[in-house]
């Protein structure tokens, strides 16, 4: 987790926005089927 965040830094801006949409796309991917997975 550490690695990769610092491999994300260490990139230039382009790569890093594209990075934050792709991790951001999936947190949301990720939470939804924990959601939709709940019992609640």
């Amino acid at each position: 987790m550490i690695s990769e965040l610092r491999r994300i830094l260490s990139n230039n801006r382009g790569a890093l926005a594209e990075d934050m949409l792709g991790g951001a796309a999936l947190c949301v991917m990720l939470l939804c089927g924990l959601w939709i997975s709940a019992p609640f």
